[in-house]
């Protein structure tokens, strides 16, 4: 026959102090300090909390006085032309991600700076593509003849996980409006050669 087993106390090995306390509510204070825990993969987290994170880094040695290995950001009048930024032999992408359903994910970017001339009222985007798709995060246009601008590429997005979302890839992205006459690289250089330039990425999944 089924029964109930009801106690307050579990004590340890030598009788002399309470490993785990449980109260009249049914709450179990675990007593010892700092405990060895593991969540096994049905462990569940309140909405807010992060509970995976990816990310790629690498840091390079060339400074604002050598050249700069620079990527030409594609020209087209849609993102079809876009694929993922390489820089110094890196490609700017996390792969093998995988996240739930409806959870969010947090993505950050840093890969240099996109190098401009005059190129009128044409845009440049700068997004990812996350499993083949281009998702734009801001724009910018450069309107000064020939003199180089400098802008930032720091995309950033909160994306809703999809169905199915398993092993996939996000990747930093950038495409420039067809059309404009102006040169458009993304080049990354450190201010010292000894601090170098740290290129980054990171996809964080937030519970929802």
């Amino acid at each position: 026959m089924p029964s109930d087993l009801q106690i307050t106390n579990i004590r340890d090995q030598a009788n002399a102090n309470s490993a785990i306390t449980i109260a009249s509510d049914g709450q179990i204070t675990v007593n010892q300090n700092n405990p060895t825990l593991t969540l096994g993969s049905n462990a569940s987290f309140s909405s807010g909390h992060i509970i995976k994170a990816h990310y790629f880094q690498h840091t390079i040695a060339h400074d604002i006085s050598s050249n700069s290995n620079s990527f030409t950001i594609p020209a087209d009048t849609t993102p079809a032309s876009c694929v993922a930024i390489q820089l110094y032999s890196q490609t700017i992408q996390i792969t093998g991600i995988t996240a739930t359903q409806n959870n969010k994910l947090i993505i950050n970017a840093n890969a240099g700076d996109i190098f401009a001339t005059n190129d009128g009222t044409y845009q440049t985007n700068h997004g990812f593509l996350i499993d083949g798709t281009y998702y734009n995060c801001s724009s910018n246009y450069w309107h000064q003849g020939s003199t180089y601008g400098s802008i930032p590429f720091r995309p950033m997005m909160v994306f809703t996980v999809p169905a199915s979302f398993t092993n996939k890839t996000i990747a930093a992205s950038a495409f420039r409006e067809a059309g404009g006459s102006g040169t458009f690289t993304i080049q990354a250089r450190g201010a010292t050669s000894d601090a170098g330039y740290n290129m980054s990425m990171s996809v964080l999944e937030v519970q929802t």
